[in-house]
């Protein structure tokens, strides 16, 4: 079964079902860019917006292979969005984002993220880039291995 994350403005989907024609069918009208994913196999392609999810994406992508854990959790929360990539093993299985207000609906998303994907939440570590001020860590860490702030 093939798998794809679908928003608005982005689609993540693997490399050889995927290129620049295809986003635009699914969005009559939109300009498109890809970026190829190859340690995955995959394509994100994506409408320019002003808020630079090429920027977040590509910093979030880069970094999620950084991480040395089998299940790979990266956030990054901006305004009152958060980014979310996860991979578990070389198998990237979400690229998303969606509107936040509180730390509450951050958990509630990752764990319902997790469910989906049938990984076990107290065997993944979530790391969260930069942010600090809008994740309340103690509520993350009661449900997951560990919480830990990177670094650009």
């Amino acid at each position: 079964m093939i798998k794809a994350s679908f928003t608005g403005k982005y689609l993540c989907a693997p490399a050889q079902f995927q290129d620049a024609s295809y986003f635009s069918q699914l969005y009559p009208g939109s300009t498109c860019v890809c970026v190829n994913i190859p340690q995955y196999d995959m394509v994100l392609s994506y409408e320019p917006d002003g808020e630079g999810l090429q920027h977040i994406f590509e910093i979030l992508l880069s970094r999620l292979e950084l991480i040395k854990d089998y299940n790979k959790l990266l956030i990054s929360c901006k305004d009152n969005r958060t980014y979310v990539t996860f991979a578990t093993g070389e198998k990237l299985l979400l690229v998303n984002s969606f509107s936040t207000g509180d730390s509450v609906s951050i958990l509630y998303y990752l764990l319902l993220a997790l469910q989906q994907s049938q990984v076990n939440p107290q065997q993944t570590i979530v790391h969260c880039l930069g942010f600090k001020e809008k994740v309340d860590e103690k509520l993350i860490r009661t449900y997951f291995k560990d919480f830990v702030f990177t670094t650009d």
